[in-house]
């Protein structure tokens, strides 16, 4: 990590909120071991034991976060409980964000409409089969129903 800390350097922050900060900012799981690299003066066992009281703090707060033991670490991770929430909030993102063949094949669609898969194809030169189960999926587009032709494939809009 960094040079040890000394008391005169974080004396306005407690080390139980320097620990935090530290697992905040950590992209991995923190070891006793590198957080005792900062804080030379306390002993492993008193850090774990602080370390342990701010898991147990999280849990008691009912928070969107919790720090969790990961590979003999200690991580901040997200709640179970927050799980449904960040999931409507990816697949919001998610369904807002569409590479450059998926905007292309929109385009193709909603100019041409109503249109098959076939048609799409011959116009892009490339299999969209992807593209559109991914436009379908994200309720960009629609089925509007069967061409009048021998296979009847699907139309859409």
């Amino acid at each position: 990590m960094s040079e040890a800390l000394n008391d005169s350097q974080f004396s306005s922050l407690s080390t139980k909120a320097a620990i935090e900060a530290l697992l905040f900012i950590s992209e991995k799981p923190l070891m006793i071991d590198q957080i005792k690299g900062v804080f030379e003066d306390i002993e492993p066992g008193k850090l774990r034991e602080i370390v342990l009281e701010l898991k147990h703090d999280y849990e008691n707060a009912q928070r969107g976060l919790r720090i969790a033991e990961v590979a003999g670490g200690f991580q901040i991770v997200t709640s179970l409980e927050a799980a449904e929430i960040l999931k409507k909030f990816y697949k919001l993102r998610d369904a807002q964000r569409l590479s450059k063949s998926a905007l292309e094949t929109l385009a193709i669609i909603a100019y041409k409409q109503p249109v098959t898969r076939l048609d799409i194809e011959s116009l892009r030169g490339v299999n969209v089969d992807s593209m559109v189960r991914n436009l379908l999926e994200k309720n960009l587009i629609r089925i509007t129903g069967k061409k009048e032709v021998i296979g009847r494939p699907f139309v859409y809009g």
